[in-house]
């Protein structure tokens, strides 16, 4: 029973230094940008995935941080929308699967657009962090009536990009 135990504590510390590396490489990269507050971040390591949210420096529009994303984070939009009333927005991107680079990012916004932070989640499984997308893009596609749809990527290249 001991032997299996510790396979276990084993295969967890694989995952959690994997994630651990994925940020701290993300950090670095997001530090050059000049637009993200990166000191005193705290990853928070829950079930296989990592979260971290980093608080901008400034106040952005987010139709015009989503032009930003892709610029500083080399990351693929899968969708943006927003309420009809303009109230909320959200944008969801990712990264190309990559063994040492998989994560996503949320931006949210509950006031007309304006953003002040990201959340991003760090994967070590390409299955789990497809899921996740696969998840957000059919909640999107269920209230296509009911959002301003900004942005959303067609759903072979998400497939592709996974394969």
């Amino acid at each position: 029973m001991d032997e299996i135990t510790n396979a276990a504590q084993v295969a967890n510390e694989v995952i959690d230094n994997a994630i651990v590396k994925n940020f701290a490489d993300f950090q670095e990269k997001l530090s050059y940008t000049g637009v993200f507050q990166c000191d005193n971040l705290q990853l928070k390591i829950t079930n296989d995935i990592g979260t971290v949210t980093i608080p901008m420096h400034h106040q952005h529009m987010a139709d015009d941080f989503l032009k930003e994303l892709t610029r500083f984070l080399d990351v693929n939009i899968l969708y943006a929308y927003r309420k009809l009333d303009g109230s909320d927005y959200r944008i969801v991107a990712y990264t190309m699967p990559y063994h040492d680079e998989m994560y996503i990012v949320f931006v949210d916004s509950q006031q007309y657009g304006i953003v002040d932070e990201m959340h991003v989640a760090f994967f070590e499984s390409l299955d789990v962090m497809f899921s996740w997308l696969r998840k957000g893009y059919d909640e999107v596609v269920a209230k296509e009536k009911q959002v301003d749809i900004i942005q959303l990527q067609d759903l072979t290249d998400l497939y592709r990009n996974f394969v």
